[in-house]
């Protein structure tokens, strides 16, 4: 009887043994899909940034971009516009979303309201138009939450005009 028990005991310790070893590689491999498996600029912080266009102001100097903003399923996509030097290389900026270099003076977001236009990626279409080169006009959907805006920006000395459409 003893050696019943011991025995059962030695085969019970190789399948926790098994078992602990199984779930260790389990999170190794996920550790390893979730580090991977973005194929967006990446902010840092799980959520994915997608530049849409840039914009350049009639003198050259400056640009505004847009580019949209997503935290996965339980958000919507935000659709936001940033300005930055047109010397600035957009695309090598990683994250552009929070990176000091870029102004952001919108946030738009659809609340997931299906009456917002959307643009290629899911976020509401904005348009953006230079009026000279220290005015620009933001059209953004009349349905759309704007969450966030900046009517002057003092560095650039640019003046910003909303206007639903």
């Amino acid at each position: 009887m003893k050696d019943t028990i011991i025995k059962f005991l030695r085969i019970l310790k190789k399948i926790i043994h098994g078992i602990i070893f199984f779930c260790g590689l389990i999170f190794i491999v996920m550790l390893a899909l979730l580090s991977f498996s973005s194929d967006k600029s990446d902010d840092g912080g799980g959520c994915g940034t997608q530049l849409i266009d840039e914009i350049p102001s009639p003198n050259g100097k400056l640009k505004a971009i847009i580019f949209t903003h997503d935290c996965g399923a339980t958000t919507s996509t935000s659709t936001h516009i940033a300005i930055v030097g047109t010397k600035e290389n957009i695309v090598k900026m990683r994250y552009i979303y929070s990176n000091s270099h870029v102004k952001r003076i919108t946030s738009v977001n659809r609340n997931h309201d299906n009456r917002v236009p959307l643009n290629d990626i899911g976020g509401p279409k904005l348009y953006v138009n230079w009026l000279s080169n220290r005015e620009l006009e933001v059209q953004y959907p009349e349905f759309a939450i704007l969450s966030s805006q900046t009517s002057f920006l003092l560095t650039e000395w640019l003046k910003i005009k909303y206007t639903k459409y």
